[in-house]
């Protein structure tokens, strides 16, 4: 009898634990660009520590999301062209590699860069 309790008890601990592993609670940061401008955006890439993601073009009225692995801490920067002019925002969010992190960059009509974020937990 002290057996069988033994072996489902050992049996219970080791699938616990392979959930455990398996299981991974991390929420990554997810970051969505807004294109709210007149005009399309080229060579739009967001980047921080550990990541650095291109997004391509985005036309008036379109959007790109991307759930970013970074280091750790981070800030948060955005770059793009627009007629022929690069434009870039630094240090609009602060965003850690879990915590359910989503901050929305919508580039204005002027491209400047708005910025609501919020965490999930």
């Amino acid at each position: 009898m002290v057996v069988k309790l033994a072996v489902a008890l050992t049996i219970a601990v080791l699938a616990g634990a392979a959930v455990l592993i398996l299981w991974d609670p991390c929420v990554r940061p997810q970051i969505t660009v807004v294109n709210a401008s007149e005009g399309t955006i080229t060579d739009l890439a967001i980047s921080g520590v550990g990541f650095d993601e291109a997004l391509g073009a985005l036309a008036p009225g379109e959007s790109a999301a991307k759930s970013v692995e970074c280091g750790a801490e981070s800030g948060l920067k955005v770059s793009f062209e627009a007629h022929g002019f690069p434009h870039s925002a630094d240090d609009l969010a602060y965003i850690e590699s879990c915590g359910g992190y989503r901050v929305r960059l919508t580039v204005q009509k002027d491209y400047s860069v708005a910025v609501v974020a919020d965490h999930v937990y």
